[in-house]
């Protein structure tokens, strides 16, 4: 994969680089992950703090740009960079995982929805006992 640098901008108050990027590659279009990992490459850089904006590519080109900030932290990264954007590179759990938490939650749920019924159940009986 081919880079070239087209604008590069210090940000100082937000301590991070924006960068403009022009990525040529063969087959097919890289992952975000394989961006990433070739952006940080590129800069001696930490792939995790590279925060990946925006993906633009032009139909038949095997050409994109991307927008892309640099923290000198991971800890800026997560900082700065909105959690629809960090969360993208967080492992996901595997499905059997996420089946079992869904699971556990409707369990939660089932048994919290429960309760204010047997209390109002239990009001009612009341209610009829002080009345009869």
């Amino acid at each position: 994969m081919d880079m070239e640098i087209l604008q590069e901008k210090e940000n100082k108050l937000l301590e991070r680089k924006e960068l403009e990027i022009r990525m040529q590659y063969s087959g097919a279009t890289p992952s975000r992950k394989e961006i990433r990992q070739a952006v940080g490459q590129k800069l001696g850089v930490d792939p995790e703090t590279v925060a990946i904006r925006r993906i633009g590519n032009a139909f038949g080109k095997p050409e994109i740009v991307i927008e892309t900030n640099v923290y000198p932290t991971k800890q800026l990264c997560e900082q700065y960079e909105p959690a629809y954007v960090t969360n993208r590179y967080k492992e996901k759990p595997a499905e059997g995982e996420q089946k079992e938490e869904a699971a556990t939650e409707e369990k939660k749920e089932g048994k919290e929805n429960e309760k204010p019924k047997e209390k109002a159940a239990d009001k009612k009986e009341e209610a009829k006992k002080g009345q009869g």
